[in-house]
């Protein structure tokens, strides 16, 4: 299982975009380096061509253990040629952070 290291987010309320698009891949691994966590839910999406079309939120929970996450292309998508965008993260509206923020590592898996 190969890694590569694609960027760090630090959610918040809005929606962060890392700056690197993912190409082709359909699995994401986050880890969590720093506790606290927060408490409730993450919000993830992928963001597609050049308008940032936000296609396929799903919800991630927070945890010690790294997590993989299948992000795949949708066959309509694919289709029409799209096989880049961007991942992006943000808290949920009930998420409650602890004093200080945490941060997110996402790598895609080949």
């Amino acid at each position: 299982m190969n890694e590569e290291f694609l960027g760090k987010l630090t959610p918040t309320h809005d929606w962060e975009f890392l700056p690197v698009p993912l190409v082709e891949k359909e699995v994401i691994k986050l880890e969590f380096p720093t506790p606290p966590f927060p408490k409730g839910i993450l919000l993830l999406t992928q963001a597609w061509g050049e308008d940032f079309n936000l296609f396929g939120i799903q919800k991630i929970y927070p945890s010690r253990l790294p997590l993989l996450i299948n992000v795949n292309i949708p066959e309509s998508l694919f289709i029409q040629g799209f096989t880049t965008r961007y991942i992006g993260m943000r808290l949920s509206f009930y998420a409650q952070l602890y004093d200080y923020p945490f941060d997110v590592d996402i790598y895609a898996i080949a």
